[in-house]
């Protein structure tokens, strides 16, 4: 479940952020896993892309179908 989204979020990155450097920082507490993608990236507007696509909306969504 986590590869899936981290999966998706580097390939994000990979093909919309210009991104020359990419940091991943996966930590565990109380028997949670924190998983945190950050890049130097261009980043973007959210109301941009309204209705064009699902951008990043999706990922959050099926984390939540595959149980996490």
């Amino acid at each position: 479940m986590k590869a899936i989204s981290s999966k998706e979020s580097l390939t994000k990155v990979a093909r919309h952020a210009d991104a020359s450097k990419v940091e991943i920082k996966m930590t565990t507490k109380d028997q949670h896993l924190t998983l945190q993608i950050h890049d130097n990236g261009k980043g973007f507007h959210v109301d941009d892309n309204k209705g064009t696509s699902y951008g990043l909306a999706g990922l959050p969504e099926r984390a939540i179908m595959l149980g996490g």
